[in-house]
């Protein structure tokens, strides 16, 4: 019996069975849904966001829904008037595309709570659903500690 072709196929099977694996592992790993929800995260699935920590409700919204890509988006932040927005972006999440910042535009406190107006323009690219993460930095102006907020959502071409 002849094992020079069984010899030569030993590496295809197992380069072939380490890429099932990893795609197996990908796809089991890959967070698709939009349900599970985690401490200083939100997922829009509505033109507004809230959500809650340190006791206190943050809400984001966003000027239209469903989210339009390639026009420019007006996001309005409110929060308890003692947070202070600092930086923020918006990073795709199922293919890299780089941070797009937000754009402050306006921010004033109104009894108690703050309202900030961001703007950030959404590209294009070849996914046609495309999956996103905004990351919102805030500063407490009593305390000094910093929050870290993250906002998923997607949006389609059409």
């Amino acid at each position: 019996m002849d094992f020079t072709l069984l010899k030569q196929s030993i590496p295809i099977i197992v380069v072939a069975i380490l890429l099932s694996i990893a795609f197996l592992f990908n796809s089991l790993t890959t967070n698709n849904s939009f349900n599970d929800q985690v401490p200083n995260q939100c997922y829009l699935e509505s033109e507004n966001c809230i959500f809650e920590f340190d006791d206190k409700e943050f809400t984001v919204k966003f000027d239209r829904f469903p989210i339009q890509i390639e026009e420019m988006l007006l996001v309005t932040l409110m929060t308890p008037s003692d947070y202070r927005y600092e930086s923020g972006w918006v990073e795709g999440t199922n293919m890299f595309m780089g941070k797009t910042t937000l754009f402050l535009q306006q921010s004033r406190n109104e009894l108690e709570v703050r309202t900030t107006e961001l703007e950030l323009f959404l590209g294009a690219c070849s996914e046609i659903n495309m999956r996103w993460r905004m990351v919102i930095n805030l500063n407490h102006t009593v305390t000094g500690e910093n929050q870290r907020l993250s906002i998923f959502f997607q949006t389609t071409q059409s």
